[in-house]
């Protein structure tokens, strides 16, 4: 045994002699050491060179009986027929990976299906060729409607995979911004999603600039605005804040008074495809990848999102930016 069979294992050089099946308790590792014992004895005796005989058996997955949120994948590989050698690694972060992707392969299908399932029902209706003029006319904004939700998400998913790929930015795309003029840009550009049904206000120091991949920046509070038009109410108040925190850092605060997130999802929100369970039906949600992308632009500009909320009252995100990235 070696140091890190007492860390993952829990056996000592004191249990010496004692039964395995004690010091380690999983069914399945004892039944297969015991068959894989009596495999090669039989091999042994059968065979006219007790070489050879180290053909690993299938891994096993166990909880380390000394960590229970530790995953270990251990294998059996007999040296002789009275030796076995037990290999165990941890393999508690591939697992979680493993995991990760299965869930998101999940929900991308999940968020797939509905549009696809709308489209194909629209598209049989118009091949049979028994729709008149104004139907089809009244068809055109509902396939427009969901060919665009999908294309929102395969973009946002590419997005996502983009930022994942790199803690840091290129530096040959970043750039000087100020912060006010790009506030008030994306302003013009979620008019047509608030449709003139939110105020907003807006305190901006100007000339404040920032270092940033300005793609990226805007991209992260866009998502921010979205959201915020998004679940708040008509005539709800939307402020947006853009000013020195400290010598180095500058702030980006937004505050709305919309439905607010429960204390017990604040910590998930930023999750890909996580969504809060409970809210009103005739709220037009996003794509689920919407704070997702937030999180990892701020992780490449060496900052990160803070979330204060209060359930049906509203909710304050916020983050500081570094003036220059530091590489």
């Amino acid at each position: 045994m070696n140091a890190a069979c007492e860390q993952l294992l829990g056996i000592t050089r004191a249990d010496e002699g004692q039964y395995f099946g004690g010091l380690v308790r999983n069914p399945a590792l004892t039944h297969a050491i015991e068959e894989l014992k009596l495999r090669t004895e039989v091999k042994f005796k059968h065979s006219d060179s007790p070489q050879g005989l180290g053909t690993a058996q299938e891994a096993i997955e166990l909880n380390s009986p000394t960590n229970e949120n530790l995953k270990l994948e251990v294998r059996l590989i007999p040296l002789d027929d009275q030796r076995l050698l037990l290999v165990a690694r941890d393999v508690t972060q591939l697992s979680k990976l493993l995991s990760m992707r299965q869930d998101f392969i999940a929900n991308v299908s999940h968020e797939l299906r509905t549009p696809l399932t709308i489209l194909i029902g629209y598209v049989e209706s118009l091949s049979e060729g028994t729709l008149d003029a104004p139907t089809i006319q009244h068809l055109t904004p509902k396939l427009e409607a969901q060919t665009n939700r999908m294309r929102s998400l395969v973009e946002d998913l590419l997005t996502l995979t983009q930022l994942e790929s790199s803690s840091l930015p290129d530096s040959d795309r970043v750039s000087l911004v100020d912060g006010r003029q790009l506030i008030e840009a994306l302003l013009h550009e979620v008019e047509a999603l608030s449709e003139g049904q939110h105020d907003f206000q807006i305190s901006a120091t100007p000339n404040l600039l920032v270092e940033c991949v300005e793609d990226e920046l805007r991209s992260a509070i866009l998502n921010l605005l979205s959201n915020a038009i998004r679940y708040s109410p008509d005539g709800g108040l939307i402020a947006i804040q853009w000013h020195e925190h400290d010598q180095s850092h500058v702030r980006f605060q937004l505050s709305d008074q919309g439905i607010g997130i429960p204390a017990t999802d604040l910590s998930r929100v930023t999750e890909r495809f996580y969504r809060v369970a409970g809210q009103p039906t005739h709220i037009h949600r996003g794509t689920g990848l919407g704070l997702a992308i937030v999180k990892h632009v701020l992780l490449r500009h060496q900052s990160q999102l803070h979330i204060e909320s209060t359930y049906g009252e509203g909710s304050l995100f916020y983050f500081d930016l570094p003036k220059k990235l530091s590489f």
